[in-house]
C-alpha cells in the first residue's frame, strides 16, 4: 500500500519484519523478494534514486538497452506494491537500535512535514549513492546534460563512451 500522511495511522503499531531504506533498484529489488517469503516489509523513499536520472540501461537482464531509469523505478514500485507491501515516501532521520528491533524516525513530507516512528526486525540499508556533479558556469542544471554529454558513472558509460575522447573532471 503507498502510504500517505492520511493512511500513516493505519500502521504504526505495526512491527515490520523488515523495513528497506531506499526506493531504487536495489531495495525495490529486496522489498520483492521479502513480500514473496511473505514478510511484512516498509520500503523507504526519499524520491532521489541515481537510477532515476539514467536515460538508458545498459546492464539488467532482460531489458531493452534504451530503457529509461525511471521506467524501470515505476515498473519496480508497481510489482512491489501488487505483492501488497508498504510504501512510503519519507526521508529517515534516525535509526534506533532496540535490541528486538530497530526504530526509525522519519520525516514525511517537505511543507509542514510530520514525523512518524515505525519498528521493524530487520533493516536493509539500499540508500544508493550521491554523485556530487561538477557546477559549471555555462550549465546552469546540470542534470539536463546527464547521460547525454555528461556522464559521471564508469559502469553506467564507459563501455559507450570507448574509442571517443573524453575530458575528466576530478578531485
Amino acid at each position: 500500500m503507498q502510504l500517505t500522511k492520511q493512511t500513516l495511522n493505519q500502521r504504526t503499531d505495526h512491527i515490520y519484519d523488515v523495513l528497506v531504506v531506499g526506493g531504487g533498484a536495489a531495495g525495490l529489488s529486496a522489498g520483492i523478494y521479502l513480500q514473496r517469503y511473505l514478510l511484512s516489509t516498509l520500503i523507504i523513499d526519499k524520491g532521489k534514486a541515481r537510477s532515476f536520472w539514467m536515460q538508458e540501461l545498459h546492464n539488467y537482464l532482460g531489458l531493452p538497452p534504451e530503457t529509461p531509469g525511471r521506467e524501470v523505478l515505476k515498473q519496480g514500485k508497481d510489482h512491489y506494491l501488487s505483492l501488497e507491501g508498504d510504501y512510503l515516501n519519507a526521508y529517515v532521520e534516525e535509526v534506533i537500535d532496540e535490541g528486538e528491533t530497530f526504530a526509525v524516525k522519519m520525516r514525511i513530507g517537505r511543507k509542514n512535514p510530520t514525523y512518524q516512528v515505525f519498528r521493524s526486525r530487520y533493516l536493509i540499508a539500499a540508500s544508493g549513492i550521491i554523485d556530487h556533479l561538477p557546477q559549471l558556469a555555462d550549465m546552469k542544471n546540470v542534470f539536463d546534460y546527464a547521460g547525454y554529454n555528461l556522464h559521471v558513472c564508469l559502469i553506467c558509460d564507459g563501455y559507450e563512451m570507448r574509442d571517443q575522447r573524453v575530458g575528466v573532471f576530478g578531485s
